[in-house]
C-alpha cells in the first residue's frame, strides 16, 4: 500500500538536493521548496552540511598556504606536455585547460585536507 504524499515528498527533496548549495539559503529557495526544507529532516541536514563547508570555506579565505612542490611541478609538466602535444588545435587547448581545472582542484582538495589535518592535531 501507497501513502499519497511520499512521491512528492521524494521529489521535493530530489528537487532540494539539485539546487546544493542553495539550499543553506532558505530566503533564496522557492516556496514549496523552503516549506519542504523546513518539514524535512534529510533536506534540514543537507542544509547544515552546507552551511558549515560555507563557513569553512569562509575561515579559510585570509589563510595562504603554500601547494606543496612536487604537485606544482606535475601540474605544470602536465600543462606543458600537453600543449606541445597540441599543436595549436583549438580541440587540445580545451582539453589542456580542463587537465589544468582538474589538476587546480585537485591541489585545493590536498590544501584542504592537509589543512583538516592540521587543524584536528592541534
Amino acid at each position: 500500500m501507497r501513502v499519497a504524499g511520499v512521491r512528492s515528498v521524494n521529489l521535493l527533496c530530489r528537487t532540494a538536493r539539485r539546487l546544493g548549495p542553495e539550499i543553506a539559503n532558505p530566503s533564496r529557495l522557492p516556496a514549496v521548496v523552503a516549506s519542504h526544507v523546513r518539514s524535512c529532516l534529510r533536506c534540514q541536514a543537507d542544509a547544515v552540511r552546507y552551511r558549515r563547508l560555507r563557513r569553512e570555506l569562509g575561515s579559510l579565505a585570509d589563510r595562504i598556504e603554500a601547494a606543496p612542490p612536487f604537485l606544482l611541478t606535475g601540474v605544470e609538466q602536465a600543462i606543458s606536455a600537453q600543449l606541445a602535444s597540441s599543436a595549436g588545435s583549438r580541440q587540445h587547448a580545451h582539453l589542456a585547460a580542463t587537465i589544468a581545472g582538474t589538476a587546480a582542484a585537485a591541489a585545493s582538495a590536498v590544501a584542504v585536507a592537509m589543512w583538516r589535518r592540521a587543524r584536528a592535531a592541534v
